[in-house]
């Protein structure tokens, strides 16, 4: 190329860089990039100045006019090539890095990028009609369509420009042992990218099932699923349907109509809901899914001087107490980690909270809180707790410290691990309760929920029927007001258990229309299908009250009743069937029976060693403030147990030396 068409492509190399520049404005926070396109625009301006001064005269010795006009012709082609690349370069690269920017979100971690094939209109110019075709690399036999639309729409909003965008998916490997093999297509696609210049990056995809978890907003068995996987070192793809219709319908689709949250899939099976999910973890067939190796024998993995069962209120503040006693407890999450205050969205009476706290939070901050002293978190579920024998020495020594006990105790996981211990803090709490009427176990998840927080949104517009008379079924109601068309309130008595003030703020809704309640009545049945969800219910009246009781009492009245879902609020049963090995005293419902009275040891069972507080003690208040208290007490009783023990260990180790003098 001669100096006349050099000249003429510097002089044109300012629009060159305009354009790439504009294409890059998405990306102004690329700033070496941007720094390198205005450094160019600056020079070609400069040797554009050059060029004016040449025409103007100021040039060198034996240029002459005609000779530049003879090369302007014979180089033109020269000229625009330069330019055509300039921008074709800076085109690509900037959607290259507003494609990577769009994947670097959580979203999209399971997809590795391949190309970015920039495509010109027919003149061969960056326009707004340029087409961007995406090619990414997933894991094989990817379900989900809609992530289709939600990647393209991403990608668009990257730019100012109208971008049309096609995304092709390349499968990956599915092995971490062998390099990944690219099909022929993705051999030529990688080709072609380096051809352009653009970007192949090869996948290696972990060995791990890919886990799936759907997601809500204010969902707490979202985060107790979550909770779980982390805790097993798994990772997870999380996908939010708050607000996607799209994605909602997909996971309706995938998990066979069900409408609750969490739905979890493993390697695209359906594992379902959080209590789906705790089920398999209990019996150990969620390991084998994830390929985690578990060890068959009873051997024990370690000793502990307090082992504390559940991660509620009352578990999580014994945790504190006897982290900072130095007695470094282990804290077993249980299946129900961080207690019935997770389902809570408003926690108002919590000391310390003038605009109160919501209970996931003020749970993880305990949780927080625990670990700072040194207590040590474990995920699983404990199948038995058992009292040992000893040899005949650790009996009499037992004996010789008050202890009519054997010790330590023998603590069994539904996971096969086993621990021993000297001091057990049952704080487990209580598991929400069904009413095992026809159509509960066939609609569970497909209109019938425990939990408001987690699926009412999914029922948007409906009619809506809470079953319950106390603070957490007003509470339920009260939230559902804003999804529903009508909440309904069936409670078996004339009078709410709830305190005065759930019971105002249900009555505010009602004279606004929001809520209406059937009291003395009961719900007998369930109606619907998995295939359209619930449809309707069968419910019973009685003025007396507790009309399931009166059946053939003429005047009570049983009547079908339209709605499109049920929220069970009936209260728990206590997690106490792990103790039932032990000895210890429990009423006819489960609820542990602990000494009482004054002084020391009010939280200690029946069997020496072996303390109770929450909800598997309190039957009657059953109050976030309460189970703190109660676990503080726990605490403070084991650990005077476990000194008692120590001195007594001591001062027989002193004594029996000189009885061997003798």
């Amino acid at each position: 190329m001669s100096l006349a068409g050099v000249m003429i492509a510097v002089a044109l190399i300012p629009a060159a860089a305009a354009v790439g520049i504009g294409l890059a404005w998405s990306h102004a926070t690329v700033a070496i990039d941007t720094f390198v396109l205005v450094a160019v625009n600056a020079a070609s301006i400069l040797l554009s100045g050059l060029a004016v001064f040449w025409y103007l005269g100021y040039r060198p010795a034996g240029w002459t006019m005609g000779t530049l006009r003879g090369n302007v012709s014979r180089d033109w082609i020269g000229t625009l090539a330069v330019v055509l690349v300039l921008g074709h370069h800076v085109a690509f690269e900037n959607d290259q890095r507003r494609v990577r920017t769009v994947l670097d979100d959580d979203e999209y971690t399971r997809l590795e990028l391949v190309e970015v094939r920039t495509e010109f209109n027919d003149g061969g110019v960056v326009s707004d009609e340029t087409s961007v075709t995406v090619v990414v690399q997933r894991p094989a036999d990817h379900p989900y369509p809609s992530l289709v639309d939600r990647l393209e729409t991403a990608l668009e909003a990257r730019t100012d420009r109208e971008m049309t965008v096609s995304i092709e998916f390349v499968d990956g490997a599915t092995s971490a042992d062998e390099d990944p093999q690219p099909s022929s297509q993705e051999g030529a696609i990688a080709e072609s990218a380096r051809g352009l210049g653009a970007l192949s990056i090869p996948c290696y995809m972990s060995d791990q099932p890919r886990v799936e978890i759907y997601t809500k907003t204010d969902c707490p068995y979202c985060e107790k699923a979550k909770d779980l996987f982390d805790s097993k070192g798994i990772e997870y793809e999380t996908y939010n349907v708050t607000d996607d219709d799209d994605l909602f319908e997909e996971m309706v689709e995938r998990a066979d109509g069900r409408k609750t949250a969490p739905e979890v899939f493993i390697d695209d099976e359906l594992i379902g809901g959080w209590d789906d999910t705790s089920a398999l973890n209990e019996t150990g067939e969620l390991d084998e899914k994830l390929g985690i190796a578990t060890d068959d024998d009873d051997e024990v993995v370690e000793h502990r001087k307090l082992i504390i069962a559940g991660t509620g209120i009352g578990g999580l503040t014994a945790a504190i107490y006897a982290g900072r006693s130095n007695n470094e407890p282990l804290v077993i999450e249980g299946d129900e980690p961080g207690g019935q205050l997770t389902l809570t969205t408003d926690v108002a009476n919590y000391p310390g909270f003038p605009e109160g706290i919501g209970g996931p939070e003020l749970v993880n901050n305990m949780k927080e809180q625990a670990k700072q002293f040194g207590a040590d978190l474990k995920n699983g579920i404990i199948e038995s707790v058992e009292r040992v024998e000893q040899s005949s020495t650790a009996n009499q020594n037992a004996s010789r410290s008050g202890d009519d006990s054997s010790r330590p105790f023998r603590v069994e996981m539904k996971d096969g691990d086993v621990y021993t211990a000297d001091a057990v803090i049952a704080a487990s709490g209580a598991s929400a309760r069904t009413l095992e009427i026809p159509g509960e176990d066939e609609l569970m998840g497909y209109g019938l929920s425990t939990c408001a927080t987690c699926d009412g949104a999914f029922f948007r517009g409906e009619d809506m029927l809470v079953v319950g008379g106390g603070d957490a079924a007003m509470e339920e109601a009260t939230f559902l007001t804003k999804f529903a068309d009508t909440v309904y309130i069936a409670h078996r008595r004339e009078e709410f258990r709830a305190e005065d003030y759930w019971v105002d703020r249900v009555e505010e809704k009602v004279e606004d229309g929001d809520i209406e309640i059937m009291k003395n009545t009961e719900l007998i049945e369930i109606h619907g299908s998995q295939e359209e969800g619930v449809d309707h219910v069968t419910l019973v009246e009685n003025d007396k009250g507790h009309p399931t009781d009166r059946l053939e009492d003429p005047e009570t009245e049983e009547f079908d009743f339209d709605v499109g879902a049920v929220f069970f609020a009936i209260g728990h049963t206590p997690n106490t069937d792990y103790l039932e090995g032990t000895d210890v005293k429990m009423d006819a419902d489960g609820y542990l029976k602990t000494k009482g009275g004054e002084g020391g040891g009010q939280t200690e069972t029946h069997v020496p060693g072996i303390f109770g507080a929450g909800d598997v003690v309190d039957y009657h208040y059953q109050q976030a403030v309460t189970a703190a208290g109660m676990g503080s007490k726990a605490a403070l009783d084991a650990d005077e147990y476990l000194e008692d023990l120590e001195r007594a260990d001591s001062s027989i180790e002193e004594v029996e030396p000189a009885a061997a003098d003798d």
